[in-house]
């Protein structure tokens, strides 16, 4: 009868060691799941935010400068740029929007600054970007496609009120 009860005890034990064990393995796999589902929405917040970003500030940008005249395409040091003026105590004061080395920059300067090469680095980043073109389609409309980080192509299509 001592053998008997003893083998009782014994399965108790590996019974409530076994449920353990299946309770530790089932929290594992749902922290485990939980950080997958969580890395993933942070990555696409990010994502969201870098694209809705990048080309809300350059819409943003032309609003505030919708005066006729003020926004044009050129050309920066080799680099496509979106060229803003702005008239402040009788000057006129120039914004360029443009892409280099991996981020959609501004640069903001006077009437007596010379551009040249290496003023395409001292604009401030602003966004990561790939790629940043944009053109004039017609009098009234400006084409932008901007390519984020992650390969997130966006084209927007604006039209100054200023210019209609």
């Amino acid at each position: 009868m001592n053998t008997k009860s003893e083998n009782n005890h014994v399965v108790d034990v590996i019974f409530v060691l076994a449920l353990f064990a299946v309770f530790a393995v089932c929290a594992l796999m749902l922290v485990s799941i939980g950080a997958g589902v969580y890395q993933k929405t942070v990555d696409d917040m990010n994502s969201n935010y870098n694209s809705r970003t990048a080309y809300s500030y350059v819409a943003e940008k032309i609003r505030q400068n919708d005066e006729a005249g003020s926004v044009e395409v050129a050309d920066l040091a080799g680099y496509p740029a979106l060229i803003l003026s702005e008239t402040v105590n009788e000057k006129v004061y120039s914004t360029y929007l443009y892409a280099y080395d991996g981020y959609l920059r501004e640069l903001f300067v006077s009437p007596d600054f010379k551009i040249d090469g290496s003023s395409v680095e001292a604009g401030q980043k602003l966004i990561p970007v790939k790629d940043f073109d944009l053109e004039q389609v017609s009098d009234t409309i400006y084409s932008f496609n901007i390519v984020t980080e992650d390969d997130q192509d966006i084209e927007l299509y604006i039209s100054p009120k200023a210019s209609r």
